[in-house]
């Protein structure tokens, strides 16, 4: 299989260790908005997770409303699988971003039921919470890199949270920021940056610990489409390595040129495209009978039919 050059320590998968310093470290980092990864005990599934009833993410008839306001996202029926690679797309407002809330553990539904990593959300303790998302990387659309670190440090902080190896540590950074153009500016501040070259820190430092999900909210909205498709090739190594990888895009030229599944959220429903339901956790969305009953119900009334990979 063709390997990205440069990139290889994505594939050297190595455990990184947790103690409880680390943790406290690292409710002090998530604290200041960051959710990328730290101690990774990889693999983390449930003991039946061979018998492909396991979904990384489980949503059961979910709805999720602001306040009184009617509802953003309604009905979403959706499981994805360990090791699977799904663009999200939508018009601006139709709840892309709400999705991937649900997904990381920063908003929960108003109904319906979530599941992560086999968990279900409604009844995990608060104190549960942080080593679930422990095991998501995120790609936010405003960066929320730290202003007072060098770029470096900012891509470094999950693995020196997590007692990496620091001679590791400098090594795997300096790669992945050669990988994505920046490696000459390892001692820059984020503030001489422009918007896009911030987005390609953030991505960095959303996969440099390899996590078990990734999500991305707009990944590629601030740079060119040359460097788009090499980020999508980022996101596809690492879905390669294991992780299940979620991507969140208007970029419909970018989808088509990737045959990986597409979800699309039209009038607060998801409309997952037609994708082989897997048999031992590594491809695809099952729909769910609701998720189609909801589909016919909006076909009927002028919605989208569902789509099938684009490309």
């Amino acid at each position: 299989m063709h390997r990205l050059p440069g990139l290889l320590f994505l594939f050297r998968w190595r455990p990184l260790g947790c103690n409880g310093n680390d943790l406290r470290r690292w409710t002090l980092a998530q604290a200041r908005g960051i959710l990328v990864l730290a101690c990774d005990e990889r693999p983390w599934f449930p003991k039946h997770a061979s018998d492909g009833a396991y979904r990384m993410v489980r949503f059961e008839n979910v709805g999720v409303r602001y306040g009184v306001g009617p509802e953003v996202l309604r009905d979403i029926n959706l499981h994805i699988a360990p090791g699977s690679f799904h663009f999200l797309t939508g018009a601006s407002g139709a709840g892309k971003s709400s999705l991937l809330k649900l997904m990381y553990l920063a908003l929960f539904p108003t109904r319906g039921k979530v599941e992560v990593f086999g968990r279900d959300v409604a009844t995990t303790h608060r104190r549960d919470l942080p080593a679930l998302r422990r095991r998501i990387g995120v790609v936010f659309q405003d960066f929320r890199l730290l202003q007072n670190l060098s770029i470096f440090d900012n891509v470094a902080l999950p693995l020196r949270l997590a007692g990496e190896d620091e001679k590791r540590t400098r090594n795997n950074v300096s790669e992945l920021l050669d990988w994505v153009g920046l490696g000459a500016r390892l001692d820059d501040s984020p503030d001489t940056l422009s918007g896009g070259e911030q987005q390609r820190v953030a991505i960095a430092r959303a996969v440099i610990s390899k996590p078990n999900l990734l999500l991305a909210d707009e990944p590629t909205g601030n740079v060119d489409d040359r460097i788009a498709y090499r980020l999508v090739r980022l996101f596809e190594e690492l879905h390669r390595s294991g992780t299940a990888v979620v991507v969140a895009t208007h970029n419909d030229a970018l989808v088509r040129r990737f045959s990986h599944p597409v979800l699309t959220l039209t009038d607060s429903i998801l409309y997952p495209s037609i994708a082989p339901v897997d048999n031992g956790g590594c491809v695809g969305v099952d729909i769910s009978a609701s998720n189609r009953a909801s589909q016919i119900k909006a076909e009927a009334a002028g919605g989208p039919a569902v789509r099938r990979k684009l490309g």
